[in-house]
């Protein structure tokens, strides 16, 4: 398998950084795979977003589904719901349901 680099957030993303020790507008928080194995997830702190990536099943590489945005400012933690298209999406000010 070839390495890969793929950005999580969109590339007209341009705000500034949510605090000073922030470096860069947003960053990853935490990766998850669906439990098929098909998808990937990435959570953004400053976008607010989760990313959604489809897993090649041959070469194993990411291609970009989409971007979710979290309605919870500064998401820290996800975790997908087997067996259904919610994510609970924990952050520093809220839990939020997401529906993918």
């Amino acid at each position: 398998m070839q390495e890969q680099t793929i950005d999580t957030i969109p590339d007209d993303y341009s705000d500034p950084p949510p605090f000073d020790f922030y470096t860069a507008p947003s960053h990853a928080a935490e990766v998850a795979a669906s439990v098929c194995g098909r998808f990937v997830y990435v959570s953004n702190r400053g976008h607010d977003s989760l990313a959604v990536f489809s897993v090649d099943g041959t070469t194993g590489r990411l291609a970009k589904d989409g971007y979710h945005i979290t309605g919870a400012g500064l998401p820290w933690h996800f975790e997908l719901i087997e067996g259904t298209d919610l994510v609970l999406i924990r952050s520093v000010l809220r839990c939020n349901l997401l529906s993918l």
